[in-house]
């Protein structure tokens, strides 16, 4: 009988071994996976020096403008980036936009790259029944802040802006608030330095909300 009950709990011992080894490695693979995902974002994000005021109009020739046929908002956009407008109808209670550079975007489509902390620019729109501020819709919808909002004009109006923890780095995000909507423009990047985060300001001087 004790050789019994020393084989099993031999066996018991082993399983649970077994059992924290796998959660280890898969802890591991996890960790790997990051890593790699962060080491491919970063080189398909090289640095820029920042765009001087005097040459923001002639940079603007070589951008497109984007009209939302359902919120009214538009901006102009880097011909250069991937427009995705496949959510812009998608739900009843708000819709959005996403730009991205073509390399990431290929990479997204060939799966060597998940959409969770890529570099890109979102535009939203969110039915506002309950006319919430744009600070109220921060306070309700958004508890990942990093620290307290600031004001800053855009689109002709004090809009709130404030950063938040993203994969990597940090994202910032625009909130704006008229007529039943609230509009969000949000950048999700590693880097401040990159060419997105300077487009980014860029188009943020170009959104215009609906008339």
């Amino acid at each position: 009988m004790r050789k019994k009950k020393k084989t099993y709990l031999s066996r018991k011992i082993l399983i649970v071994i077994l059992i924290i080894l796998s959660f280890l490695f898969l802890i591991l693979r996890v960790f790997q996976n990051q890593h790699s995902q962060k080491q491919s974002i970063s080189s398909i994000s090289p640095t820029y020096s920042p765009i001087s005021p005097t040459k923001t109009k002639s940079y603007l020739k070589k951008w497109e403008t984007y009209e939302s046929k359902r919120f009214g908002f538009r901006f102009h956009n880097p011909s250069e980036y991937v427009l995705e407008t496949t959510y812009e109808e998608v739900r009843p209670e708000r819709g959005e936009v996403q730009l991205f550079d073509r390399e990431t975007y290929q990479a997204i489509q060939d799966e060597s790259l998940d959409r969770g902390g890529i570099p890109r620019i979102i535009i939203s729109a969110y039915k506002n029944d309950q006319h919430l501020t744009a600070a109220e819709w921060v306070r309700t919808h958004d508890p990942y802040i990093e620290e307290s909002y600031s004001e800053r004009w855009v689109a002709g109006q004090k809009a709130i802006t404030y950063t938040v923890q993203v994969i990597g780095g940090r994202g910032s995000t625009i909130v704006l608030t008229k007529e039943g909507y609230d509009y969000i423009v949000e950048l999700s990047t590693i880097n401040p330095n990159t060419k997105m985060s300077q487009d980014f300001e860029t188009l943020l001087s170009t959104f215009k909300l609906p008339e």
